[in-house]
């Protein structure tokens, strides 16, 4: 089941994971048995096993330790807009000046996400501790427009 973009967030909650021997389902036994055995606690260990297949088969080598699905490009660009809510001056319609100049391709979304890491690595290695709480109350009454 496929979620269509933009139309709200959610998440997923895996309550229970039952795994059924389709062998037992159809024999006189299986008619009258429980359907499956609870294996709600392999949830993670069957999550971590496809993405040890996926890894393998898409031939991921880094990180080198554990390498994973996860670090793929493609992947850490989608997490990232579902992350991340742009503002309106970056996510807007382009002006009829920006559309005319069609030789110059659009930013990528691998060039946003690396661009905002490299900002919050900006700003955690430049020790924001000269931040006070007068600082942070304009920076929300800047965001919502109150003074």
């Amino acid at each position: 089941m496929g979620k269509p973009f933009g139309f709200g967030c959610m998440k997923l909650h895996i309550d229970c994971l039952l795994e059924t021997d389709v062998q037992s389902l159809y024999s006189v036994d299986g008619l009258c048995s429980a359907p499956g055995d609870d294996r709600t606690e392999l949830v993670d260990h069957y999550i971590e096993a496809y993405d040890r297949f996926a890894a393998e088969n898409l031939k991921i080598k880094e990180p080198k330790k554990c390498p994973s699905v996860r670090s793929r490009n493609e992947i850490l660009d989608f997490l990232y807009l579902h992350r991340i809510i742009q503002p309106t001056e970056k996510a807007g319609y382009m002006t009829l000046d920006e559309y005319k100049n069609v030789r110059m391709p659009l930013p990528s979304i691998q060039g946003f996400r690396q661009n905002a890491e490299e900002e919050s690595a900006e700003k955690s290695s430049g020790n924001d501790a000269s931040s006070s709480m007068d600082d942070l109350l304009a920076q929300l009454a800047a965001k919502y427009k109150r003074h």
